[in-house]
């Protein structure tokens, strides 16, 4: 049984993955960055030591977004992270 409920609980950390490597592409200053990387790369979960470091992490990655104004910006630019593995060019990298 508690397999099945780590197994459950991977989507959520891939999830917190994107939150934390989203606002780390958009300058904001985040905990755990490394973390993130190799969640999303490996679709694993963290080692369970660094569980509750890790959702605070993306917890406080959410905080950083929303004070600099970029909570749109973020969502858009997380979704595509998601779906394609990276993030797009920036407006700056076309001109």
């Amino acid at each position: 049984m508690k397999g099945e409920q780590q197994e459950e609980r991977i989507p959520n950390f891939i999830g917190n993955a994107v939150i934390i490597l989203t606002a780390a592409h958009l300058g904001c200053e985040v905990e755990m960055l490394a973390t993130a990387q190799e969640v999303w790369r490996t679709k694993r979960l963290p080692e369970a030591v660094l569980l509750g470091m890790y959702e605070k992490a993306a917890c406080d990655a959410v905080s950083a977004v929303r004070k600099r104004g970029l909570a749109e910006q973020a969502d858009r630019l997380g979704e595509i992270f998601y779906r394609t593995g990276e993030f797009p060019p920036s407006e700056e990298d076309n001109t």
